[in-house]
């Protein structure tokens, strides 16, 4: 019988070996970009968080208004609630009640040593830990919330991975991602758009139920003019002379400006749904009882 082997010539096996050792430096390469986004997040999220009035920015709120939007119609209330990448803490309380076990995730301490700090009422269990290798059991959440933590990671996969196996079988998840372009963020591994993190989240085996388009470019460009003033009035206030005549300028500005721009936010959320690409994605997901 002929042999139905293709034979490999010296050549080719050169050819290969080539290639293999190409592979090896793209993979080396791509580790290092993430390593590199990794420490760059560390650094910024660290100052981030030790800032006691990070809660009262709009965009974290803005966060927690999509975040309650995506969850306000499930069938029935989550006994036991994960988010990772807490942050400040406003989406886990949305969920705060007494019969409701929290449990917040942050790759570092700052942000568990802030909310003891300046939210002690919120009872929530911190955890540091990686989210694409959660230290908890198979099923034991109603709901995880993963809100802008993905286009940080390397491994999506693996964080998605892990997601549907911390949640119970039909547990739900809201997951929401930018689509800004990742050139514009160094803090962000990839770009997303609705069909492709609906496409990541059905491979990790989470059904998308719920969607909702975030942010069109209207508000976008009001919000930067107004964060522009809001910066010129921290420079202004940083005067000992201004600071003794303007007392909590800045602060008056944002509680004011801040509301404002969630009121206005529910009109900008149809304007972004008509457009092809908003600037954020949101989706409410269930996980399959069937195994992958």
């Amino acid at each position: 019988m002929a042999n139905m082997a293709r034979e490999e010539r010296p050549e080719s096996r050169r050819d290969g070996a080539d290639e293999r050792a190409a592979g090896r430096s793209s993979v080396g390469q791509a580790g290092k970009v993430a390593q590199d986004v990794a420490a760059r997040n560390r650094v910024v999220y660290e100052a981030l968080y030790a800032d006691e009035s990070a809660s009262a920015s709009y965009e974290v709120r803005n966060k927690t208004r999509i975040v309650g939007k995506l969850t306000r119609k499930l069938g029935s209330y989550p006994e036991r609630v994960l988010d990772i990448g807490f942050g400040t803490g406003d989406n886990l309380a949305l969920f705060a009640r007494s019969e409701t076990a929290l449990v917040g995730v942050e790759p570092i301490r700052t942000p568990i040593a802030m909310l003891r700090r300046h939210r002690p009422s919120l009872r929530m269990q911190g955890v540091v830990a990686d989210a694409q290798s959660l230290p908890f059991l198979h099923g034991v959440f109603d709901l995880v919330v993963f809100s802008h933590v993905l286009e940080h990671l390397s491994d999506e996969a693996a964080a998605l991975a892990e997601v549907r196996r911390v949640l119970r079988p039909d547990g739900y998840a809201v997951v929401l991602v930018p689509c800004k372009d990742i050139e514009k963020n160094p803090l962000h591994v990839r770009r997303y758009d609705r069909r492709a993190i609906s496409a990541a989240c059905t491979c990790a085996g989470l059904m998308p139920i719920r969607y909702v388009a975030v942010g069109s470019r209207v508000l976008e460009m009001v919000l930067r003019l107004l964060l522009r003033l809001a910066g010129g009035l921290e420079t202004a206030q940083a005067s000992p002379a201004n600071r003794r005549r303007f007392p909590g300028l800045r602060q008056r500005y944002h509680r004011l400006v801040v509301p404002l721009m969630l009121v206005l936010s529910p009109v900008d959320d149809l304007v972004a749904s008509l457009q092809r690409q908003p600037l954020e994605v949101g989706l409410l997901v269930r996980r399959s009882a069937k195994d992958l």
